[in-house]
C-alpha cells in the first residue's frame, strides 16, 4: 500500500496585492467587514483570491497523486479579515486526508503584520476535494496520507466527518431537486391539460 505524509503535499505561494486584484465597483465579491475602516476599493477582491487558493490546492493536490487532479468541489469557505493592497500573501495548500480517488486539500491565506514582523495573520481558508485521473482521463487510486503530528490526525479525522457532510448534503440537494423536478412536470401537465381543454377562440 502506497503511503504518503502531508508535509510530501504542503505547498506555499506568495502573491502581493495590487490595485489590479482590487475592484472598484461596490458589487459583491468584495470583502465586508464591521470592523475595518478600509474601503472595499483598497481591499483584494474575492475572485483573485479564490483563484489563487484553487491553483494551491490543485498543486497539492497533484504533488500527493504523481498525476493530473481536478477539482470537484470547493466548500466552507471562511472569510477572516480584509486583505490590503500592498499586502504579501503566503497561501499555503497541504492533502488532509485521502480517500480513494479524491482527496481534501486545506488552503489558508495569511500574511504577516508589519508591525510586528513573525506575527501572522489569517485571512481566509477553505477546503477542496480534488479526484485523481491518471493518463487516459480515468479515476486513479490515491497513496494513504499518514499524519506524523497530532494536529495532522486531527485534520485526517475532520476530514473524514466533513466527506459524510458532503455526501449527506450532496443526496440531500439531489432529491430536493427531483421532487421540485416531479412538481414542476406535474404542474405543466396540469397546465397543457386546461389549455387542451379550453374551447377555441373562447367558445363554449
Amino acid at each position: 500500500m502506497s503511503l504518503k505524509t502531508v508535509s510530501n503535499s504542503r505547498i506555499r505561494l506568495y502573491e502581493i496585492i495590487n490595485g489590479a486584484h482590487c475592484s472598484t465597483s461596490s458589487s459583491a465579491g468584495q470583502w465586508s467587514s464591521s470592523s475595518s475602516n478600509t474601503s472595499s476599493k483598497h481591499c483584494v477582491s474575492a475572485g483573485p483570491l479564490l483563484k489563487w487558493m484553487d491553483i494551491a490546492a490543485c498543486m497539492s493536490a497533484e504533488r500527493h497523486a504523481d498525476g493530473s487532479a481536478v477539482t470537484m468541489s470547493m466548500d466552507d469557505m471562511y472569510f477572516h479579515s480584509p486583505i490590503e493592497i500592498g499586502t504579501t500573501l503566503e497561501i499555503v495548500a497541504q492533502v488532509n486526508c485521502a480517500f480513494n480517488t479524491s482527496c481534501e486539500v486545506e488552503v489558508t491565506v495569511t500574511s504577516q503584520k508589519a508591525t510586528n514582523p513573525g506575527t501572522h495573520v489569517i485571512h481566509c481558508m477553505g477546503f477542496f476535494t480534488f479526484v485523481s485521473l491518471d493518463e487516459k482521463g480515468k479515476k486513479k487510486k490515491l497513496a494513504t496520507v499518514i499524519p506524523e503530528t497530532d494536529a495532522e490526525r486531527d485534520n485526517c479525522i475532520l476530514a473524514k466527518e466533513r466527506r459524510k457532510i458532503r455526501f449527506t448534503r450532496m443526496e440531500r440537494v439531489e432529491a430536493l431537486t427531483k421532487q421540485q423536478t416531479k412538481k414542476d412536470i406535474t404542474k405543466d401537465d396540469e397546465e397543457l391539460q386546461k389549455e387542451e381543454e379550453a374551447p377555441a377562440d373562447g367558445k363554449k
